[in-house]
C-alpha cells in the first residue's frame, strides 16, 4: 500500500485498486499498454420502445440502471429486459456552494461551474429544483459534461522505479460531479457521463470568440501539460489550437512519447476513464452509483482533425473512420473493468451541415461498431445543423437533413445497436430565449417526431445565454419557457414512440401436392417487414415472402407464417392447407388437339409445358401431337412443372418422322422431375435396326445412373411412321419403386412390367413434375428428326385412387433408471409409407421421429402413446406403459463449501480432505472454494486423494472475481488423477472477449500436456463473472478411457450435447484415480491477483 501527498491531494493505492471513495486522493496506476478511452456518463430519459407498448406508468418507473443492449437489435433494455428509450437534457448546470479547484473556468463562460458569488446569483432559479422538474415533466435522463483538465489539472508524476504514473485527481471537482449525480438519483433521473473535448482545457488563451466577443473560455484539446513540445500550441487562434491539439492526440495512438509522457496520449486518457468508472461504481461505495447508466466516450470527434495527416493510401475521411474504430475499441476495457453494465456511447461525427454553408458537411465515416465487448450505443449530434428549413416559411425536413438522420439510423440497425442523438438544438436560434415562439420551435417538433417514430433516444442541448439550463427556464421567474417545453414534450411518451408490431398474413394457391404461398400481404404500420419465416406443417420450414412447397403426401397441413419487422417485433398467423391429387386421380392430360406454331402451349390438365434445349420454334403442336425437332448431338425436353407428385402412372404414345441412323435416338419419359438436372425416368434407346431397349435411370445434378437395364423388346422393330406406347410407374419414397413397359401401338399391352427397380437417392425422395426428353446421337444422319408425342396422360398408380389403408402403429421401449428409449420403426403401412411419428411420454412432454428418448423427472408409471401418419394422411396410435425409478447412485465426492477455511480447503462433505502443494493460495468462504492466482503466469491446484474410481462423472460451478484479460484464464477439472502418474482433465479457457472454449488433455507426471482434442469455442456461452459457468466432465472405463466434457452458462439449462469427447488408452492412466481442480492466470493477463471460486461439486458414477 502507498500513501503519498502532493499539493494537497491524498494518494492511497494498493496495486491498481482504489482503496478510498469520497475523499481527496490520487491513485498510482500501472503503465497501461492497452488503448482505453474516456467514458462519458449519459443520463437520458427512458421511454420504452417496441412491444409491448410503453405505458406512462411503466415508463416512469424506469429511472435507474443497469441498462443493457443485445448487440443484435437497436433497442436499449432495462434489468427486466423491457425496451426503453432515453429522452432528456444535456446538463450544463452549477452546484451550490464554493469550491477550491486547481483550475476554474472563467466567469465569462455563461453556463459552466458557477458559484453563488457569480453574476447569476440572487435569481430565483436553482439547478436543484430543475432535477425534480425534469422528472415531473416526464424526462428521465441527463447527459452530464466532464472535463479532463478539471479532473486532472496537474500533470501526473512519473515513478521511474515503479514504471508508472502517480495521478493527482481533483477531489473538489469529483465531489461536484458526485453531488449532481446524487441529486439526479434522488429525483429519479438517470445520468450519462459525457467527456467534453470542448472543455478539456478551459481558458487557454484570451482569444476572439465566434460571436466577436473576447475572453472566450472554451478551449480545445488535452490539458496543457499534455501537449508535446513539437506542437507547442504556438498560435492563439481557436481553430489552430483545436486542429493541432486534437490531430496530435489521434495520430499518437501507439507511438510512445518517452520524453513527454512516457505513455501514449490514449493511455493517459484511459486512466481518467478508469478512475471515473470506478468512482461511480458500486465497488467505490458511492451510494448513488445506480443513477449512472452510461458513458459518452468522446464528444464530437470531427473527421477533419481525427483523420488529419492520414497514413499513405488513405483519405482524411477513411483515416477518421479507422482511427475512431480503433480508439473506441481500445478505450472500452478501461470502463467495463469497473462498470461492465454501462452503456458505451460512441460518436461517429458531428453530423449534418451548416445552413449558411451547405458545403460544410460532416457525414458518418465509421463502417461498423467498435470490436470490444460492451453495451454499445451509436451516437451523432444534430447540432446547429439543418434538419428542417424555413425557406418558404413552412417547417419541414430538408432533403439532406432527413437523409442524414435516416442514414445514421440505417447504420445503427445494420450494426445491431441503438441510436442516440446526444445533442441537438432548436435550429432557428435567437439572441434571447424568452422571445422564442412556437413557430421558432417547429423544426424541433419535426425532429422529436422523427425520433419518436423510429424509437431513437435523445438529449436536448441549447446555448442561448443567459437562459439556461437548456433554453428551458426563465431565470427571472423560475418557470419554463412554454414554446420550448411544449415542442420538446411532443417527443415524449411511450406508445407513440414504441414500435408497433407487424401484421402477418398470407394467401395460398394449390395445385395437386404443390402449394405456392404469398406472404407479401403482411404489413407493418410503422416500418417494413424484414423477414418471413414459414413452418409448413410437415416438419419443414422456409423463408422468403413467396415460397413454393411440394408436399410428400395428400392431407391437411397447418401452415404458420412468422414475420419480423425492421425493429425486431414479430407476429404470426396460421392457416390450414389441403393438398392431394386432382379429382379422378388424374394429374395431367394432353390430347394435343390444339394448334401451336412455337411451343406446346398448355395441357388440358396439368398446366403449361416448359421447354428446354432449343428455341420455341423447335416445338409445335399440329396433327393431334406435340412435335419436337431434334438435331444431331442435341437434347430437347418438354416438362409439366406445375404437376408435383410422388406417386404417378404415366402413359403416352410416341412416333418418329424417319428411320433411325447412326447411334439412334434416346427418348426419356420423366416420371419425377425434382429440378432441371435431377429426375427419375424411363430411357428408351431406339437403334438403327429398330431394336427398342428400356432402362430405368436416375439423374442427379446432370449425372445419369442406371437403376435397372431391360432387354430388347421382343418382336418390336420400330421404324418411321410406327407408334410405340409406353407406361411408366414411379411411386413412394425411401425407397422409390419404378416400373415400365412398352409395346407397339395396336398390340395388346403386356400384363407384366418389363423392367422394375427401386432407389433411395435422397435428393429424389420428394415430389416432382413430368416430362418428355429426347436425344439424337451425333452420328445420326438426316438431321433433324421430328418426334411426335400424343395421348399423354398421368394419374395415380392404377388409375382412380383406391381407398387408403390406414397404417399400423407399434413401438417398443427400454428404460434404465429415469431414462427411456422408444422405437416405433416396427410400424407399417400396407399401401404406402409412414411419414410422421408423434410421441406423448405421459408427463406432458412429447417428441417426433421413429425413435425417441426421454428422461423422466421422477419415479412412476407413465402411459406412453405413439401416433403414426401415412403418406396419405391416415393415422393410427398405439399406447403402452413404462415404469421408471432412479438408479441408486454412489457418491464419490460432494462439497457445498459451507465452511470457512484459510490456508487450504479443509475436508469435503463427501470424499475426504482436500490437498494442495500451495495451500496459502487456497481458502473457503462465502460458500465457495477459492483458488488465488497471485500473479500472471501462476495458478494453484487442489485434489481429493481419498477418491478412487475408473467411472467418474464430475459436475461443478465455477466463476472468477473479474473478467479475463490478456491471454485469459484457464480452469481445469480432472475426473481422474493418478498420484505420481498424471491425470485426464477438461481445460476451459475464459477469453478476454468473454468467449469460452474447452479442450480435453492428458497431463504427464512431469507436467507435459498432450492435447486429446482441439480447443473448441463453446457456442452460445458468453462468460460473465456474475453468472459464472457450470462444467460437467466424465472419465469412464479403461483400455480405452472415454472422456467427455460440456460447459454452459451459470443460469442456463444443461445442454444435451458434449462439446468435447474422445478416448485414450495411455497405460499408466488406465487405473482408478481421484479428482482435482486447477486455475491458471495467463502470463499476459493484467488483472492479477485473480480468484477462481468453485461451488456445488458432485462426483458420481457415470450413469
Amino acid at each position: 500500500m502507498e500513501i503519498t501527498s502532493s499539493r494537497g491531494f491524498l494518494t492511497v493505492a494498493e496495486g491498481d485498486r482504489w482503496l478510498t471513495s469520497g475523499r481527496p486522493r490520487s491513485i498510482r496506476t500501472r503503465r497501461w499498454r492497452v488503448l482505453v478511452l474516456l467514458q462519458v456518463l449519459l443520463v437520458s430519459t427512458l421511454a420504452l420502445v417496441g412491444a409491448p407498448p410503453i405505458t406512462q406508468t411503466a415508463w416512469a418507473e424506469t429511472t435507474t440502471g443497469p441498462l443493457h443492449t443485445t448487440g443484435a437489435d437497436g433497442v436499449i433494455y432495462n434489468a427486466a429486459n423491457e425496451p426503453v428509450r432515453l429522452v432528456g437534457y444535456n446538463w450544463t448546470g452549477m452546484e451550490a456552494g464554493g469550491r477550491n479547484d486547481f483550475q476554474k473556468v472563467a466567469d465569462v463562460c455563461g453556463f459552466t461551474w458557477r458559484t453563488p458569488a457569480d453574476r447569476l446569483s440572487g435569481l430565483t432559479l436553482t439547478y436543484d429544483d430543475f432535477y425534480q422538474n425534469l422528472r415531473t415533466w416526464g424526462y428521465n435522463v441527463i447527459r452530464l459534461p466532464m472535463q479532463w483538465n478539471n479532473l486532472e489539472p496537474i500533470a501526473p508524476t512519473w515513478d521511474a522505479q515503479a514504471g508508472r504514473y502517480i495521478h493527482n485527481w481533483n477531489p473538489n471537482y469529483l465531489n461536484d460531479l458526485r453531488s449532481m449525480v446524487t441529486k439526479a438519483k434522488a429525483a429519479g433521473i438517470m445520468v450519462i457521463l459525457d467527456m467534453q473535448q470542448d472543455f478539456w482545457s478551459p481558458a487557454l488563451h484570451n482569444i476572439t470568440n465566434w460571436d466577436g466577443t473576447r475572453g472566450y473560455c472554451e478551449g480545445y484539446g488535452m490539458p496543457r501539460w499534455m501537449y508535446p513540445s513539437i506542437d507547442a500550441k504556438a498560435t492563439t487562434t481557436q481553430s489552430t489550437d483545436f486542429y493541432n491539439g486534437m490531430n496530435w492526440f489521434f495520430r499518437n495512438i501507439h507511438d510512445p512519447m518517452a520524453t513527454v509522457t512516457r505513455v501514449t496520449p490514449w493511455e493517459l486518457y484511459a486512466d481518467v476513464w478508469r478512475m471515473v468508472s470506478y468512482e461511480f461504481s458500486a465497488a467505490s461505495g458511492f451510494p448513488a452509483h445506480q443513477a449512472v447508466v452510461g458513458a459518452d466516450l468522446f464528444n464530437e470527434p470531427w473527421w477533419s482533425y481525427v483523420g488529419g495527416n492520414p497514413p499513405a493510401g488513405q483519405t482524411v475521411a477513411q483515416a477518421a473512420g479507422a482511427r475512431l474504430h480503433a480508439f473506441y475499441t481500445a478505450l472500452a476495457p478501461a470502463i467495463t473493468v469497473n462498470s461492465p453494465s454501462w452503456l458505451l456511447i460512441f460518436q461517429d461525427t458531428g453530423g449534418g451541415y451548416n445552413i449558411a454553408n451547405p458545403s460544410l458537411r460532416d457525414s458518418p465515416w465509421m463502417t461498423g461498431k467498435p470490436s470490444a465487448p460492451g453495451n454499445w450505443v451509436y451516437s451523432v449530434h444534430a447540432y446547429n445543423f439543418g434538419y428542417g428549413t424555413f425557406s418558404d416559411g413552412v417547417p419541414r425536413h430538408d432533403d439532406f437533413g432527413i437523409n442524414h438522420m435516416n442514414a445514421v439510423l440505417a447504420n445503427a440497425r445494420a450494426w445491431g445497436v441503438p441510436l442516440y442523438i446526444g445533442e441537438f438544438t432548436n435550429f432557428s436560434l435567437k439572441g434571447d430565449a424568452r422571445t422564442l415562439t412556437s413557430a421558432d420551435m417547429a423544426q424541433t417538433r419535426l425532429f422529436v417526431d422523427w425520433a419518436k417514430q423510429n424509437g431513437v433516444s435523445w438529449t436536448f442541448w441549447a446555448y442561448l445565454n443567459p437562459y439556461l439550463p437548456m433554453t428551458m427556464m426563465d431565470y427571472a421567474t423560475n418557470r419554463p419557457l412554454a414554446p420550448v417545453k411544449e415542442a420538446l414534450d411532443s417527443g415524449l411518451g411511450g406508445p407513440a414512440g414504441s414500435n408497433q408490431p407487424p401484421v402477418a398474413a398470407f394467401t395460398t394457391s394449390v395445385n395437386s401436392l404443390q402449394v405456392a404461398f404469398n406472404g407479401s400481404t403482411s404489413s407493418d404500420p410503422d416500418g417494413t417487414i424484414a423477414t418471413w419465416s414459414w413452418n409448413f406443417g410437415d416438419g419443414r420450414t422456409g423463408s422468403g415472402a413467396t415460397p413454393t412447397v411440394t408436399y410428400l403426401a395428400a392431407g391437411t397441413y397447418t401452415v404458420t407464417l412468422t414475420v419480423t419487422d425492421d425493429r425486431g417485433a414479430t407476429a404470426s398467423t396460421s392457416s390450414p392447407v389441403t393438398v392431394g391429387p386432382p379429382p379422378g386421380g388424374l394429374y395431367a392430360v394432353d390430347s394435343f388437339s390444339r394448334t401451336v406454331t412455337a411451343g406446346w402451349g398448355s395441357a388440358e390438365t396439368g398446366g403449361a409445358w416448359s421447354l428446354a434445349g432449343g428455341a420455341n420454334t423447335s416445338f409445335w403442336v399440329a396433327g393431334g401431337a406435340g412435335q419436337m425437332s431434334v438435331a444431331s448431338g442435341t437434347t430437347r425436353s418438354a416438362t409439366l412443372n406445375a404437376v408435383q407428385q410422388n406417386a404417378v402412372e404415366l402413359a403416352t404414345r410416341l412416333s418418329f418422322d424417319r428411320a433411325q441412323t447412326g447411334g439412334g435416338t434416346y427418348i426419356s419419359i420423366i416420371g419425377r422431375r425434382v429440378s432441371a438436372s435431377s429426375d427419375y425416368r424411363l430411357k428408351i434407346r431406339v437403334q438403327s435396326n429398330g431394336t427398342v431397349t428400356p432402362q430405368l435411370v436416375r439423374v442427379v445434378n446432370g449425372a445419369e445412373t442406371v437403376i435397372q437395364s431391360g432387354t430388347a423388346l421382343p418382336g418390336v422393330a420400330w421404324t418411321e411412321g410406327e407408334k410405340l406406347r409406353i407406361r411408366l410407374r414411379v411411386s413412394g419414397t425411401a425407397p422409390t419403386a419404378l416400373s415400365a413397359r412398352a409395346w407397339e401401338d395396336g398390340a395388346a399391352e403386356p400384363a407384366a412390367w418389363q423392367v422394375s427397380g427401386t432407389d433411395s437417392t435422397s435428393a429424389l425422395q420428394i415430389s416432382g413434375g413430368l416430362g418428355v426428353s429426347s436425344y439424337l446421337s451425333s452420328s445420326a444422319t438426316g438431321s433433324p428428326m421430328v418426334i411426335a408425342v400424343d395421348e399423354f396422360e398421368a394419374g395415380t398408380p392404377g388409375g382412380a385412387p383406391a381407398p387408403n389403408s390406414p397404417p399400423v402403429a407399434s413401438f417398443t421401449s427400454s428404460c434404465t433408471g429415469l431414462q427411456c428409449t422408444f422405437n416405433g420403426s416396427g410400424s407399417s403401412d400396407a399401401d404406402g409409407t409412414i411419414v410422421g411419428y408423434s410421441w406423448s411420454f405421459g408427463d406432458g412432454q412429447g417428441g417426433t421421429g421413429p425413435t425417441a428418448s426421454h428422461s423422466y423427472a421422477g419415479s412412476g408409471t407413465y402411459s406412453v402413446a405413439m401416433t403414426v401418419t401415412d403418406d396419405q394422411g391416415a393415422t393410427a396410435s398405439s399406447t403402452g406403459t413404462v415404469v421408471v425409478s432412479p438408479v441408486p447412485t454412489t457418491v464419490h465426492a460432494a462439497d457445498a463449501f459451507t465452511r470457512t477455511v484459510s490456508g487450504g480447503w479443509g475436508a469435503a462433505d463427501v470424499g475426504g480432505a482436500w490437498s494442495s502443494a500451495s495451500p496459502a493460495n487456497l481458502s473457503v468462504s462465502g460458500g465457495t472454494g477459492n483458488l488465488t492466482s497471485a500473479t500472471a503466469g501462476s495458478g494453484p491446484s487442489v485434489y481429493l486423494p481419498g477418491v478412487s474410481s475408473t467411472n467418474t462423472d464430475v459436475t461443478i460451478a465455477a466463476r472468477t472475481d473479474k473478467p479475463a484479460t490478456g491471454g485469459g484464464v484457464y480452469l481445469s477439472v480432472a475426473p481422474r488423477r493418478v498420484s505420481g502418474v498424471g491425470d485426464y482433465r477438461a481445460k476451459i479457457r475464459l477469453q478476454s472477449d468473454s468467449q469460452v472454449s474447452v479442450q480435453l488433455v492428458r497431463i504427464a507426471a512431469n507436467g507435459t500436456e498432450t492435447a486429446l482434442t482441439t480447443m473448441t469455442t463453446v457456442p452460445g456461452v458468453v462468460y460473465s463473472p456474475t453468472t459464472g459457468l457450470r462444467v460437467r466432465v466424465q472419465a469412464t472405463g479403461t483400455n480405452p478411457t472415454t472422456l467427455r466434457a460440456r460447459v454452459w452458462g451459470g443460469g442456463a439449462a444443461e445442454p444435451s450435447t458434449w462439446h468435447a469427447a474422445t478416448t485414450d488408452s495411455t497405460a499408466a492412466l488406465q487405473v482408478a484415480g481421484g479428482l482435482a481442480l486447477m486455475s491458471y492466470l495467463s502470463g499476459t493477463a493484467t488483472n492479477a491477483p485473480l480468484v477462481t471460486r468453485f461451488d456445488d461439486l458432485s462426483a458420481v458414477p457415470v450413469p
